[in-house]
């Protein structure tokens, strides 16, 4: 038994301790019972041939285990096959040669990548001789063992088909290890003494029911581990098809996208930042209080805000200050600046392509209804000029999303206010499978009877929130509490007269330089511009000319 032990310990060892292949695994775990099992089994044949078979093992490192142990087997085959040829003509090797194929190429595949040590990739084919040697004897027991052979051999068949299924190792692991031990319990049921009558009848019965039930626990592991490993196959052929179908998604929205842009260059959020930028602090922050507003952001039907104040008054800030608010409330807010000042952000055509540009970014798919506007449009220009298109895209996208916010700034600034109205009304007019909430900036203009006819909730500043903001943002230049309070109730409430009187104090640096231009300082835009003018007119001509 020392030697015993021994030959096993040797034979345990052999098993590698993190084998990634199934039938590396499967040999492992076998391996790891070894000892156990030749302690309650000790005359095992099939053990006893493990452990002769592990000291010849020794002796033969380096050598390819599946090579050496399929020609074994096919010796011993042939070698039965002669001994039955004298009696009934068996043909062991063409009945077996497909068990043997497939057991060599997928133990081949397992030494070469390591995942089973060279006496791991024996044992199975150690086990097939065993038995056969043992069931020779009696023919009965032959054709069960060989019949028993054959079903297997397609078992495998199927796992070597299989063994590139992610997520199957565990399954395949044990149905391996079902194959391994199978050769034991064979061994095990053979080894008991040969009799004749019927005394060998209740064997071969006993033999038969071995065999079926362990083929049938194979079969239905097979079935099984066929069964997930179809339906990852049929996953996984969704996954590379719906890849596919989102990659060209992705370009066919990439193309549309640069349709709605053109040939232009499009910087959208260079004047939100830029308005942001200009707010200080906590201005502005009182709209967000307001409940009319309040009302609008929640609101679960389609609403319109319009927020209106003088010019100067700060409306491009407060919109972005409320820009700023959504988005990091985590909502979808496409907007637009209109601006008589840049030629980019005058045309009504520009407000509209803008937010188109944002609301695709919003869609992951480009609905049937864009893509036939794309497609249609497209044989007649290579980029999005027509207007009343453009705003079809426009809503087409609005339709296509969910919980919607639409900041619209300055529309009385644009070029073509007359044509953007009737484009307005009827866009927000249309109905919407989400809920939108519009809201527009601007002065009081012919802009009120469009807001009156889309029944627009209408925000104007109090004088008090103004002059607060105006005072908040004027308080670090001027630290003479009575100067600021005469100069903010003499400024008209216009943030843009106050941020002219902050770029001139910010160059001064005495508290008595500051106060003598408070005193000068004009407290209307036109007394303002007036000023300047005259300081231009003082310069000289070539000054005159730049300036102009």
């Amino acid at each position: 038994m020392d030697h015993a032990a021994s030959a096993l310990s040797h034979v345990q060892g052999s098993g590698t301790a993190d084998s990634a292949g199934a039938f590396g695994q499967a040999v492992d775990e076998f391996l790891a019972d070894l000892k156990k099992k030749h302690k309650e089994d000790s005359k095992n044949p099939f053990l006893q041939a493990l452990i002769d078979h592990g000291e010849k093992t020794r002796a033969a490192d380096g050598i390819s285990q599946s090579d050496v142990s399929a020609q074994e087997l096919q010796s011993s085959i042939l070698e039965l096959d002669a001994q039955k040829r004298m009696g009934r003509g068996y043909r062991l090797i063409h009945r077996l040669n497909p068990f043997l194929d497939v057991l060599k190429s997928i133990l081949k595949k397992s030494e070469a990548f390591a995942q089973v040590a060279p006496f791991g990739v024996a044992i199975a084919f150690v086990g097939a001789r065993v038995v056969l040697e043992m069931a020779l004897g009696v023919e009965e027991y032959l054709e069960v063992v060989v019949t028993a052979m054959e079903r297997i051999a397609g078992i495998l068949e199927v796992y070597q088909r299989l063994s590139s299924t992610p997520d199957l190792g565990s399954r395949l692991v044990r149905s391996y290890k079902s194959i391994i031990t199978f050769w034991y319990k064979l061994s095990k049921v053979l080894s008991s003494p040969k009799t004749k009558g019927i005394l060998a009848r209740t064997m071969l019965t006993s033999l038969q029911k071995e065999t079926e039930d362990a083929l049938k626990d194979l079969q239905e592991d097979m079935q099984i581990n066929l069964g997930i490993s179809q339906a990852a196959g049929l996953l996984m052929a969704d996954i590379d098809r719906q890849a596919k179908h989102d990659a060209d998604q992705r370009a066919l929205k990439n193309d549309i996208r640069q349709w709605i842009m053109g040939q232009s260059s499009v910087d959208f959020r260079g004047d939100y930042e830029t308005q942001l930028d200009m707010r200080y602090k906590d201005t502005c922050t009182w709209i967000l209080q307001d409940q009319r507003f309040l009302d609008w952001q929640e609101s679960r039907n389609n609403a319109v805000l319009w927020y209106n104040a003088q010019p100067g008054s700060g409306k491009s800030v407060l919109a972005a200050t409320v820009i700023d608010h959504l988005t990091k409330s985590q909502k979808k807010v496409a907007y637009f600046f209109y601006s008589f000042s840049k030629n980019s952000s005058r045309h009504v055509a520009d407000g509209f392509r803008i937010l188109a540009l944002q609301l695709l970014a919003f869609v992951r798919t480009p609905s049937d209804k864009l893509v036939d506007l794309y497609e249609t449009e497209t044989q007649f220009a290579p980029s999005l000029n027509n207007l009343r298109t453009t705003v079809s895209v426009v809503h087409e996208l609005i339709t296509r999303n969910d919980d919607l916010y639409i900041v619209v700034d300055g529309i009385d600034e644009c070029g073509d206010e007359k044509e953007m109205l009737p484009l307005l009304e009827g866009l927000i007019g249309q109905s919407t499978l989400g809920t939108v909430r519009w809201l527009f900036t601007s002065r009081v203009s012919e802009i009120e009877k469009a807001m009156r006819r889309l029944e627009a909730v209408e925000i104007h500043p109090s004088p008090n929130n103004i002059r607060e903001d105006i005072k908040n943002y004027l308080a670090p230049k001027i630290s003479c509490e009575e100067c600021l309070a005469d100069w903010v109730d003499e400024c008209d409430n216009n943030f843009l007269i106050a941020r002219f009187v902050s770029e001139t104090l910010s160059k001064l640096m005495s508290e008595e330089d500051i106060r003598a231009e408070l005193k000068t300082f004009p407290k209307k835009l036109n007394g303002y511009y007036m000023r300047t003018l005259t300081k231009i007119n003082a310069r000289g001509q070539m000054e005159q000319l730049v300036a102009t």
